[in-house]
């Protein structure tokens, strides 16, 4: 138990943020056909890097920044202390707790990510054992009667989370092998026939109720969530002269 904890601590104290560089968004992009995802390969041919939204204010800022092979570990502090999530992939990782004063403390053991605060003011983060296409949306609270850091399922998604916002009413989750909107208790797929595939989403920014921006690897995707249509754009690869 020493030994993870340490290990967590360091990852803690050793983030370091990859170089990176901005774009603006459509200027510096081009619309594709939605045919090249059927190419398990499509990305190999177009420049760029992992897409993550920047900033939103006449134009949308984009940051591309190289693949990462660090640990993806999330936080966020509570009025019961700071709690991390480390999601190790293969490895397992875990959801820890920190209260002042005193050491970390492993809460659960597995991968963890995407700790958060609604706007209804819960604690929400994403859970998976041991399987990485199965995970659990779970809710962190204080027990007051025992004044114990608990947590417990709301429910189950069947993909791998890769990427989370909120817009108006809904959690919206980019996950491998579709885009979903969190309602009454459930995961609702937005796509029906196999629209999402062979991408590798990385990031998400809210444009409004119905559409939103997915940073991918290799390209960016705007979805119409209301009704299942979705483009593509891309960075084409500048020739060498």
């Amino acid at each position: 138990m020493k030994r993870k904890i340490m290990i967590v601590m360091i990852m803690i104290t050793n983030y370091i943020v990859a170089q990176n560089i901005t774009r603006n968004f459509p200027d510096d992009y081009t619309r594709k056909d939605l045919q090249i995802l059927e190419n398990r390969d499509w990305s190999s041919a177009l420049s760029g890097s992992n897409n993550f939204f920047a900033e939103c204010t006449n134009t949308i800022k984009v940051r591309e920044q190289l693949p990462s092979t660090d640990t993806r570990m999330t936080s966020i502090r509570t009025e019961f202390g700071l709690l991390f999530g480390v999601n190790d992939g293969a490895w397992s990782g875990g959801l820890y707790h920190k209260a002042k004063g005193n050491e970390p403390r492993l809460l659960k053991e597995g991968n963890a990510t995407f700790l958060h605060r609604t706007m209804k003011d819960e604690i929400l983060y994403f859970y998976s054992k041991n399987d990485q296409s199965l995970w659990k949306l779970e809710q962190i609270y204080k027990d007051t009667v025992d004044m114990k850091v608990r947590t417990r399922e709301i429910a189950t998604l069947k993909d791998y989370p890769a990427a989370i916002a909120y817009n108006e009413t809904n959690l919206i989750v980019a996950g491998l092998k579709n885009v979903y909107a969190y309602e009454n208790g459930t995961f609702k797929p937005v796509f029906k026939n196999n629209e999402w595939r062979n991408v590798e989403p990385i990031s998400m920014l809210i444009l409004d109720s119905d559409h939103v921006l997915i940073g991918l690897y290799k390209g960016i995707a705007k979805v119409n969530l209301k009704t299942s249509k979705m483009e593509l754009f891309v960075m084409e690869r500048t020739k060498v002269q």
